[in-house]
């Protein structure tokens, strides 16, 4: 081996370890930490089984509506996904079991999903690797191939299925393996590559069954490469030996992986092995409409979630140029796919952003976009390019922050999202984003007099724009603005619902760790009360309220499990006997654990002014702030640092990487 071929090896190594901990970085720096709908929540349980009872089966969906799945062996349910997510989810089930521990015991449920979490950024990282090998293997240059995988793993809707626990990473990164080595197959023929396309594309069934949508391309892929042997007019002989042997080699792992991952794993639930747990959906849906949502409808085009795949699409002609076999394998997967979901009234994918379904093939319709890139040649086409590009970013960054459910639980209907450009979720996120920004900034900055009702608020008892009454937790904050030269007065009315023969509950005012003198007198029967005190705005604005019970026994418990505190019917707060306003309720209340559903919705609800972000979730949850900021602020510094580390490396690819063997336009 040359020098010259070992330094190119050598930067497609540190190229392609940038790249992994770059995506990486970005991907675990954003993801949501928590499970987003009943596809993985499910498929979470089936996890949790497994670890703790060597089981298979999920909790009732009478008693969880997190759940979806269909009843099996001794009444038990089981979810309808396949086996491979949920078994290779384990090792982070275990961690995420010691590193909840490390926090208060009701929390763990959010430990362990926000653990498990963490698999689908290191999935679509290696994704991202194997999109960028798959590039080297078709001839493009190291920074274009760095670039073609920055595209697919920034520019797409995957970044958003990163955030997930969704499935389709697992299954894309397999099914994307199999076309690898099938590639390899294709450079070098040899049965080893067969036996490795055959067990991956396996795997990714496992993993979901929609994974036969591949299938077709892949053996035609395979079989056109094992017929090479009669088309060079070598030996006829020899030629059937090896297309014999190839053949074996894909298929021997194909019947024991799914014979074992999915007939036996079927049978063990439901005692039929071709019973998938999935129930029957008719694939009579219009197919001209389906292909119309997949493809052009307002609301959820591919093509608008995923702009460079555009590019992917007009540079196949002058791709096939270069490698005819790969751009018919490429095109006849992508319409295999496109033409098998238009059959199904859930062509969208349900509640996603983008289509998951069309994940897989992203890839596929991103590499032969790599012509263009190579060949980019003067200032309209680079920057058209980059434009394209740019415009997919933007649209992914109006969903990475936001949660995607939190639009698609509004009331509108599913027309009115899908067909209807106002109302897309594309436009609607790009509205709720800056609008979200801006009522967080003014609660942070503070801009003007008024009163804030921060951290340890429950949700209000009372109609939308009303702010009372609504019960507190163990502390509250509340922040007032006023002017430094006049005092406040702050009234408080609040209720504590206790027995007649137990001692009343007092509410305790300070600011800045000081304790408030405070007056209090009683209004009425029920434990009814009036706090009234006086403080100056100099202090500090944000004035904590505890609220404590020594010696007492609890009133009740709120919707997290744990006591729940006083109903404050009315807060008054004045200055020159004139109130002041309370700003729009950001408060956030802990997740109410006591309560599956409510504790799933807790991470959407339109009503909760969240940030999708695991360590916005977990600073906000009702785990104590200490515990949370111990455990995020290194976390993320770490992170903040192997991002700026591998970003500086992954640039200089970008910008000095070698241009060698450019596909020709």
């Amino acid at each position: 081996m040359d020098t010259a071929t070992t330094a190119l090896q050598r930067e497609r190594t540190g190229a392609a370890v940038s790249l992994f901990l770059f995506l990486l970085t970005i991907y675990l720096l954003t993801m949501g930490g928590h499970t987003y709908a009943p596809d993985d929540e499910s498929m979470f349980y089936v996890t949790e089984s497994m670890v703790r009872r060597g089981e298979f089966d999920i909790p009732n969906f009478a008693e969880y509506p997190t759940v979806s799945g269909w009843y099996g062996v001794e009444g038990k349910t089981f979810t309808g996904s396949g086996i491979a997510q949920s078994v290779a989810a384990i090792p982070f089930y275990v961690a995420g079991a010691q590193v909840a521990e490390w926090f208060t015991p009701p929390f763990e449920g959010v430990i362990l999903r926000l653990a498990v979490n963490t698999m689908n950024p290191l999935i679509s990282a290696l994704l991202g690797v194997v999109l960028f090998a798959f590039a080297i293997s078709l001839g493009y240059s190291t920074r274009v191939s760095l670039g073609l995988a920055l595209i697919w793993g920034l520019a797409t809707f995957a970044w958003i299925e990163a955030k997930t626990f969704y499935n389709e990473p697992l299954m894309g990164l397999l099914a994307l393996l199999a076309f690898y080595f099938m590639r390899c197959a294709h450079q070098t023929p040899r049965a080893l590559w067969f036996v490795l396309a055959g067990s991956f594309w396996a795997l990714s069934a496992t993993t979901k069954i929609h994974a036969f949508v591949a299938l077709p391309a892949l053996l035609c892929y395979g079989v056109v490469i094992a017929a090479a042997g009669w088309r060079t007019g070598g030996d006829t002989a020899r030629a059937w030996r090896n297309a014999l042997k190839y053949a074996a080699g894909f298929a021997l792992p194909v019947v024991v992986i799914l014979g074992a991952g999915i007939l036996f794993y079927n049978y063990l639930r439901f005692l039929d092995p071709l019973e998938m747990g999935y129930g029957g959906e008719p694939a009579s849906y219009p197919i001209l409409n389906g292909l119309y949502g997949i493809l052009a409808s307002p609301g959820r085009s591919i093509f608008l979630y995923a702009p460079p795949i555009l590019l992917g699409l007009i540079a196949l002609p002058w791709f096939a140029r270069q490698h005819r076999l790969e751009a018919w394998v490429f095109a006849f997967y992508f319409f295999t796919a496109l033409f098998f979901h238009a059959r199904y009234e859930n062509w969208s994918s349900g509640g996603t952003w983008g289509n998951r379904y069309i994940y897989p093939v992203l890839p596929f319709l991103i590499l032969p976009a790599g012509v263009l890139f190579e060949n980019a040649r003067g200032w309209f086409a680079k920057s058209a390019l980059a434009l394209v590009v740019a415009l997919g970013v933007l649209v992914q960054l109006t969903a990475v922050p936001l949660n995607f459910d939190t639009y698609i639980n509004t009331n509108l209907s599913r027309s009115s999202r899908f067909y209807e450009v106002e109302n897309s979720p594309i436009v609607a996120h790009a509205r709720m984003v800056p609008e979200r920004f801006n009522l967080w900034w003014n609660q942070w900055t503070l801009p003007k007099p008024g009163v804030v009702l921060g951290a340890g608020w429950l949700g209000a008892d009372a109609p939308p724009g009303e702010f009372f009454p609504r019960y507190l937790s163990k502390a509250a904050q509340l922040g007032i603005v006023a002017d430094p030269q006049q005092p406040v007065r702050v009234r408080v009315q609040a209720i504590d619902y206790r027995p007649a023969d137990k001692p009343t509950r007092e509410l305790e005012f300070a600011v800045n760790g000081q304790t408030l003198a405070h007056g209090k007198m009683q209004s009425g029967t029920g434990g009814e009360a009036v706090y009234a005190f006086e403080i100056s705005a100099s202090h500090d604005r944000a004035l904590w309220v505890d609220v404590t019970t020594p010696d007492t026994e609890p009133t009740g418990t709120s919707p997290m499990g744990d006591e729940l505190g006083l109903q404050v019917t009315d807060v008054i707060v004045t200055q020159n006997d004139e109130p002041l306003e309370f700003y729009p309720d950001l408060s956030i209340p802990p997740i109410p654990l006591a309560i599956p559903k409510a504790a799933w919705s807790w991470f959407y609800n339109p009503a909760l002014m969240h940030w999708d972000f695991w360590w916005w979730y977990l600073y906000y949850s009702g785990v104590p702030r200490g515990e949370a900021l111990r455990f995020s602020l290194p976390v993320l510094v770490g992170l903040l640092i192997v991002l700026v580390g591998s970003g500086a490396s992954m640039l200089r690819y970008l910008i000095k990487g070698a241009r060698h063997a450019a596909v020709s336009v």
